[in-house]
């Protein structure tokens, strides 16, 4: 009203008779706040305190029928979406139906007191339309000061107070608003007014574009840095001082080349969080296939271990043609090249630390001890590897694996350096050591004579049951402190020396007897070393030969990966078989899973590659992984779980 009367006053003012003014007394406080009202603050509101990461979504129709049509599945998936939304909004049916399908969803995910919470905004009507529709059936209260505009939404006055949803204008589009929802009730509405804000009057004047994705994240670093670094900082100061107790009673220099190791790598923890500029991901739905995408950007990176990845890495292709000679029926194929010229100090402390691995307590004597670590830094003693694997399981869901490498040492001699393992871990004192301290006998391992096998192949079977394939258990036994103590290698003065079955001290060491534990009669994996002229075989499984002669025999390409491009160090072809052998130890689901991918035919061969680039741009280093998956490879399991 008070705006009419200027108003008229101003027009009168320009006319070509104009009159007095008239006073008016100021406007009553009642009718000022009302206009306040009218003409919210919808002004950007800055990043709140403890954010972690923002979410960008699609329009929620769009993207849930492009999802479908790429799963096979027409309408199921758009079906689904309208009968999930009142789930996600209390079960509240009205306030579901308000939200608008083909707008943008954004959410932004929080970390106070080192929990994260999740908190989303959906596009509604208009504000003032929406609000007059929830008014009916829900009680509203007003959320912020007078000029922020939302209101918090619950059934009841009683429940208002936790409930986790505010409608809130929003100015874009104009005269808009969108329905906040937390994952838990709001207990601070102080707290809580900057998320709402955020999301409303900030991201809102974003418009969402699709060429970033189909769904967009972003991390904030200054808040994941703000929580996180002084934990890095601290968890590498007690791992360097920890790295200090671990030593190895055959190597007084084990220590210090150990904890030097350690704190390299705890230190590039801090510098990557310190010098990561950009982090950032996207889901896209190009046709035929969906893409997932994650994007770091270093500053100058100083981390000693980010360093020679880096100068590993560069310049070395993905080796494609060895993972072409690989054999079909692999679940994982992989391949990359890294010069090792920068690890030199890591392959330097290698054979220290498998000899430690092998011998944590036992004193060896001088010759044992040189014997086993001579023989292990030859297999160390590399400039280059370029290798391709895959990983597979047989029809008893026995595993299996097959390499092909390209090193530094001439094949033929590498297999001499495993042979030489092989006799420095069988003499006297480090089989008693290996039967007391770590459970498995290489008296055991069968050695197999050349006779039936390819020129220069060495085949060894080990026990299953020894475990000595459980890196998590090499790792755990090669950094673990303990204090020294002799045994039956060295035994301290005036002490009887410790024996185990079929050992007598001085002696050399018996393998076990037929049955006993790890003896002949106990279930076996087969190792299998074969040279191919520049190259090296590695075969492991329940039948190595029978592998080799898959591998080796002229078949084609098991994946076919396209063109790598320059950028790319590494690629990793993932199996439709992964996913259900992931789930053997749940048999049921295993089942369904394999079922569906026998049935799936060529769909069940379909594999999704993941790719690593890095690139150079001034002093920035962009790490960018890449993983697409065909829709015929999804649609396998996709069709599977409907027809369930």
């Amino acid at each position: 009203m008070w705006r009419l009367v200027w108003l008229s006053m101003g027009v009168l003012a320009c006319s070509s008779t104009p009159a007095p003014a008239p006073a008016v007394a100021p406007p009553p406080p009642s009718v000022a706040a009302a206009a306040a009202e009218v003409a919210p603050d919808l002004s950007p509101v800055g990043l709140p305190a403890h954010s972690l990461a923002t979410l960008r979504v699609g329009p929620l129709r769009a993207l849930s029928a492009n999802v479908g049509q790429h799963l096979g599945l027409g309408e199921v998936l758009s079906e689904a979406l309208v009968e999930a939304l009142p789930s996600m909004t209390g079960d509240d049916e009205a306030v579901a139906r308000a939200i608008d399908l083909d707008a943008p969803v954004d959410a932004l995910v929080t970390l106070p007191r080192r929990r994260a919470y999740v908190t989303m905004a959906f596009g509604t009507g208009l504000y003032g339309r929406t609000r007059a529709a929830l008014s009916d059936g829900h009680h509203l209260e007003a959320f912020g000061g007078p000029s922020f505009a939302a209101q918090r939404i619950a059934r009841t006055v009683a429940s208002i107070d936790r409930s986790p949803m505010v409608l809130a204008a929003a100015p874009q589009p104009a005269g808009g608003a969108r329905l906040v929802v937390h994952e838990r009730p709001i207990d601070d509405v102080e707290a809580f007014q900057p998320t709402v804000g955020y999301l409303t009057r900030t991201l809102a004047m974003q418009p969402f574009s699709a060429q970033g994705g189909d769904i967009q994240a972003e991390l904030h670093l200054e808040h994941f840095r703000a929580a996180y670094l002084n934990d890095l900082t601290q968890f590498r100061d007690n791992a360097v001082r920890e790295a200090g107790a671990v030593t190895d009673p055959n190597n007084p220099a084990f220590t210090e080349s150990w904890q030097g190791w350690i704190r390299d790598f705890t230190s590039t923890l801090p510098a990557i969080l310190t010098e990561l500029t950009r982090v950032n991901g996207a889901v896209r739905l190009p046709e035929a296939r969906v893409q997932l995408e994650a994007n770091a950007t270093l500053h100058a990176p100083t981390a000693p271990l980010v360093r020679q990845f880096l100068e590993a890495s560069q310049g070395q292709a993905v080796p494609t043609e060895l993972l072409e000679r690989l054999p079909a029926g692999g679940y994982l194929y992989g391949a990359s090249a890294l010069s090792l010229a920068p690890f030199r100090a890591l392959l330097n402390l290698g054979p220290a630390l498998v000899s430690r691995a092998l011998v944590t307590r036992t004193r060896l004597s001088a010759d044992d001890s040189t014997a086993l670590r001579t023989s292990l830094t030859a297999l160390f003693a590399q400039e280059r590897v370029a290798t391709a694997v895959t990983l597979g399981a047989d029809e008893q869901g026995r595993p299996w694996s097959v390499s092909l490498f390209q090193i530094t040492t001439p094949p033929a001699q590498f297999v001499a350096n495993v042979r030489a393992v092989i006799a420095a871990m069988r003499r006297p004192g480090v089989v008693r050591a290996a039967r007391a301290e770590q459970q498995f006998d290489p008296m055991t391992w069968q050695v197999a004579p050349g006779a039936g096998l390819p020129p220069g192949a060495l085949l060894v079977r080990v026990p299953t049951n020894q475990n000595l394939f459980s890196l998590e258990r090499w790792l755990e036994t090669a950094t673990q402190s303990t204090p020294n103590r002799a045994t039956a290698s060295q035994p301290a003065p005036g002490t009887t020396p410790r024996t185990t079955p079929g050992t007598t001290p001085g002696t050399t060491p018996r393998a076990p007897a037929q049955g006993a534990a790890g003896g002949r009669n106990a279930a076996t994996v087969e190792v299998m070393l074969v040279p191919d002229g520049q190259r090296l075989w590695w075969v492991m499984g329940a039948d190595a030969r029978a592998r080799y002669r898959l591998a080796s025999a002229a078949h084609p390409a098991p994946v076919t990966l396209g063109a790598p491009g320059d950028a790319v160090r590494g690629v990793v072809a993932v199996m439709p078989a992964a996913v259900a052998e992931f789930n053997r130890s749940n048999g049921r689901m295993f089942r369904l899973l394999n079922d569906a991918v026998t049935r799936a035919g060529e769909g069940g061969r379909a594999p999704s590659i993941l790719r690593l680039a890095i690139a150079e741009n001034g002093e920035d280093r962009e790490f960018r992984w890449s993983f697409d998956v065909p829709s015929q490879a999804i649609a396998v399991f996709a069709q599977s779980f409907q027809q369930r």
